[in-house]
């Protein structure tokens, strides 16, 4: 009896994974082209080598396939796949997500798409993406991805084996929303995940689901480059690395045994709850919270009792106030990652379909749009009846606000632009992500001066918002430089990185004080007014190691600050004593508004827009 039991449950276990034969897959990840010159090379003979394997059935390819997420990037990494004689299938990383110039729907126009559900030999392999989306801070799951895994789950059978692929490995420090991804996986027959990342070979256990971090494709400082094979046979997966300079595999170095998965066998942490830390340190209360279906890039505006914003799946809403009630939504073509600006009963805010859109406050009507060619990302600014707006392939728009008809178009802008632009006296001011920043007429377009370093990107002013105040105009770059540069004249006043930030700055209501968050726990106050680096405060607020560009608010009283991990601060802005913090999320704050003096808006980038009273 018992040898019978377990020939049973032995043809049970095939049985789950219904496979007619074995399954070889090869995982190519973190190819990063566009870095090194060596990276191309690398790609191309490790797909030279894959087409070589008869025995090879698939190729998973698990992000960072580029370096930026440049169209160039793109377009190079389809052609260079287009020479795989196998099914291939792919998901985005950050590296492709983060600074791309067209908000990554270059790479869903070319590439097919960022998420990817597929049916191998009744084995389904589903792929998202990892995020955030054109904004620096902790990966995470577009909320949108995780919405269709959910539903992608709930429409497969029990049974069926389910292999998960997404950049980022399942961790609370890889990925901000790991919990969502394994609460949703466990739901179904999971057999093991496939992460990318951190450049190494590692087997994973997600709260008990396998897993394995595969390596990257990078030769580094080895003679050739190498990839991932596994293969899928009698119940088991076993992982293999494969270098095109070699005849044979190396490994296994991983192995898993496939078998029916059982949640009630695996760990069940608790999740998170900041109710206890926010009883500690916060003294705001939430009103209401509503959760959006996708990611929420920008802030908010507000009027009249309606909140308005917008989301990456291309939407702008108004919603209530009172109750986060929506009153009226307008679809555009393209994920939006603009803020919008409301005047005069209009909103506006531009998308990434190409187009700057001017609505009817009060019911969403369209009442203009003017169309380009190309992707916009960046925040409009309004001006009196001028309205302006970076845009991609170094062009920079002056719009008539009332009608939408242009005024003048300025090209010639070194990469693109993603920062509202300031406007001070007859002057218009942004930075690029070509490490570059401009001054422009604002009635004429006529460049007046700029400031081009010649430093790479990395070292770009391209997320700051830039502010203004007494002669002087101020933004920071992503390379830890605060510059105060001469507004006429764009001769650099000062510059230094002893406030140690990055892109996340702000402007006092009167325009006397520069604030900035830093990278790691100050929140500083600057004097606007000085001729040198003058601070009026600097705290410590305890916050730790801070990437987030969201700008820093403030009232008459109090000055806000948000991180990427899901914090707002307080502060006294006369003394810059932190009075409160409080948690919303794990995920990036995308903005802290306030609409009265004891009122607040936030908004996460997983989606969540809180109502807040304190």
């Amino acid at each position: 009896m018992k040898k019978l039991f377990t020939f049973w449950a032995l043809a049970m276990c095939l049985s789950l994974w219904a496979q007619d034969k074995k399954i070889t897959f090869a995982v190519l990840s973190d190819t990063h082209l566009g870095s090194f010159a060596y990276a191309l090379d690398d790609l191309e003979k490790a797909i030279a080598d894959i087409n070589a394997n008869p025995d090879i059935d698939l190729v998973i390819i698990s992000g960072d396939i580029t370096e930026f997420g440049t169209d160039d990037e793109i377009m190079g990494t389809k052609k260079v796949l287009s020479t795989l004689t196998k099914k291939y299938l792919f998901v985005p990383g950050n590296h492709d997500t983060n600074w791309s110039e067209s908000g990554c729907t270059t790479f869903n126009k070319v590439m097919g798409g960022s998420q990817f559900e597929y049916m191998c030999n009744g084995v389904l392999f589903l792929g998202i993406s990892s995020g955030p989306y054109m904004r620096m801070g902790p990966c995470q799951a577009p909320r949108e991805d995780i919405v269709w895994l959910r539903e992608k789950l709930a429409a497969t059978p029990e049974d069926t084996p389910v292999v998960f692929v997404i950049h980022s490995p399942l961790t609370e420090t890889s990925i901000a929303n790991f919990d969502e991804i394994i609460d949703a996986l466990k739901t179904r027959n999971i057999q093991f995940v496939i992460n990318g990342h951190y450049h190494v070979n590692k087997p994973e256990n997600y709260e008990g689901i396998n897993g394995v971090i595969v390596r990257s494709n990078l030769r580094r400082q080895d003679p050739c480059g190498g990839y991932t094979v596994g293969v899928m046979d009698a119940g088991r997966v076993s992982f293999y690395e494969k270098r095109p300079c070699e005849d044979t595999m190396r490994g296994p170095w991983a192995g898993f045994e496939l078998k029916k998965f059982d949640d009630a066998a695996t760990e069940h942490p608790s999740r998170k709850d900041y109710t206890a830390e926010n009883d500690e340190f916060s003294k705001a209360r939430v009103k209401w919270m509503v959760q959006d279906d996708s990611d929420i890039a920008s802030g908010t505006a507000y009027g009249k009792g309606v909140i308005y914003f917008t989301n990456t799946v291309g939407q702008a809403k108004a919603i209530s106030a009172k109750d986060g009630r929506e009153l009226w939504s307008f679809q555009t073509g393209e994920k939006i990652f603009s803020e919008p600006v409301l005047k005069d009963g209009r909103v506006y805010f531009s998308s990434a379909d190409g187009s700057v859109y001017c609505l009817n406050a009060k019911n969403g009507k369209k009442i203009w749009q003017y169309g380009t060619d190309y992707p916009i990302l960046a925040t409009p600014v309004i001006e009196g009846d001028w309205l302006y707006v970076g845009g991609a392939k170094g062009r920079f728009y002056a719009l008539d606000a009332k009608t939408g008809r242009e005024r003048w178009v300025y090209e010639g802008i070194n990469g693109y632009t993603e920062a509202r632009p300031v406007v001070y006296e007859n002057m218009v001011y942004v930075g690029s992500w070509g490490a570059e920043f401009y001054a422009f007429d604002r009635f004429t377009g006529a460049l007046v001066w700029k400031y081009a370093p010649g430093k790479n990107r990395y070292a770009s002013p391209g997320a700051c918002w830039p502010v203004a105040y007494d002669g002087k105009v101020f933004v920071h770059s992503a390379d830890s430089f605060l510059y105060c540069f001469d507004a006429k004249t764009g001769k650099i006043i000062w510059n230094t990185k002893d406030a140690r930030g990055r892109e996340s700055i702000g402007i006092s209501g009167d325009g006397k004080t520069v604030y900035v968050k830093s990278v790691k726990d100050n929140i500083v106050a600057i004097d606007a007014s000085a001729d040198k680096y003058s601070t009026l405060w600097v705290t410590d607020a305890g916050f730790g190691a801070e990437y987030g560009p969201t700008r820093v608010t403030s009232t008459d009283k109090y000055v806000f600050a948000a991180t990427a991990t899901g914090k707002v601060y307080c502060l006294d802005k006369a003394t810059g004593r932190v009075l409160w913090h409080h948690r919303f999320s794990s995920t990036l704050i995308t903005s802290a508004n306030p609409v009265s003096d004891h009122e607040l808006v936030v908004t996460t980038m997983d989606g969540r827009i809180f109502f807040m009273e304190f």
